[in-house]
């Protein structure tokens, strides 16, 4: 096993869902290495070639390296390697679980419903405004993922010092949630309505209509908004539970997963994709800029050290000679 195969082993060690443990195993199956290593070879090839037009120095008309070709494969793995990083953000949620913010005003039925989610009498359930001052938060599966559910003091006009610290860690937790939760018992107002949307421009926001008795037979479907959703509930009587579950897989928008998706869940491996992207930015400027070979070399085998750091692995001079006698000798 590589690197990053040895790293998989903790992770499905430590799965806890039946996402993390897919991500888990086609990385420990080295779908993940497989990937970085077709990257690899493509990258030394080329580097190859440009180390070699550096022993024939004095024929400046001689280009082993095509610099169309070049300029393409840079801009091809640049894309992938950018594709493959960006996928951290989705394979940290299904690992940690996907935040889930529940917000709204004191006495609307936030902590019955975080109770209705978890299938527990986790918040207390009072009809006194305030009751929840402090963060309460606990975890479902739905699908097999992961979902990190956060009950919130309710928002309001408060003098009480206590409530209002409740309510700051409210606003902090409403920004790191990637799922908000608006629970209501009345209609909003357009003015609150866009205010909500407003602090909420990056998520995908759910307008919960608590304490509603006569609920509607179907399941909710995704708005064309695409980021904002409304579904009527109730929470005391326990109804339509099931439909904001599937509603809230639903808006998560998650890739299908199977054992051979390739999905970032390593900061390590997250930060290593980072720097091959600032290389290859570097690699595609020198072209850009007409400049040397030798300069364009330097950062083709930054990127290269830094792919194989992920699976540690490193360059050898087998690896050139063996790029350098397939081209020529065999024409591959």
């Amino acid at each position: 096993m590589d690197l990053s195969q040895t790293e998989a082993v903790a992770d499905l060690i430590a799965s806890t869902n039946k996402a993390s443990y897919k991500l888990a195993l086609s990385q420990l199956k080295g779908h993940f290495s497989s990937e970085l290593s077709t990257l690899r070879e493509q990258l030394l090839k080329i580097n190859s070639l440009l180390e070699l037009e550096l022993d024939f120095s004095d024929h400046e008309e001689l280009e082993f390296a095509d610099r169309t070709e070049l300029k393409e494969l840079a801009n091809e793995i640049d894309s992938k390697v950018t594709t493959l990083a960006r996928s951290f953000k989705t394979g940290q949620a299904l690992k940690n679980g996907i935040p889930v913010a529940i917000i709204g005003k004191t006495n609307v039925g936030k902590s019955t419903l975080l109770n209705r989610l978890l299938r527990d009498n986790r918040a207390i359930v009072s009809d006194i405004h305030g009751t929840t001052r402090d963060v309460i938060e606990d975890s479902i599966s739905i699908n097999g993922v992961d979902f990190l559910f956060i009950d919130t003091a309710g928002i309001r006009k408060t003098t009480d010092y206590v409530e209002q610290l409740g309510i700051e860690r409210t606003l902090a937790e409403l920004q790191k949630a990637q799922i908000v939760l608006w629970v209501v018992d009345q209609e909003p107002t357009e003015a609150e309505k866009e205010e909500i949307i407003t602090q909420c421009t990056d998520k995908q926001l759910i307008l919960v209509r608590n304490k509603v008795d006569d609920l509607p037979e179907t399941t909710p479907t995704l708005s064309e908004n695409q980021t904002y959703h409304e579904i009527a509930i109730s929470g005391k009587y326990n109804l339509g539970i099931d439909r904001l579950e599937s509603l809230i897989y639903k808006v998560a928008d998650l890739p299908e997963l199977t054992e051979n998706t390739t999905i970032i869940t390593n900061a390590r491996h997250y930060d290593a994709l980072t720097r091959a992207h600032a290389s290859l930015l570097r690699v595609q400027e020198a072209m850009a800029m007409n400049l040397s070979g030798d300069l364009i070399s330097e950062d083709l085998k930054d990127t290269i050290a830094i792919l194989g750091e992920i699976t540690g692995n490193q360059i050898t001079s087998q690896e050139t000679l063996h790029n350098i006698f397939r081209h020529f000798c065999i024409g591959k």
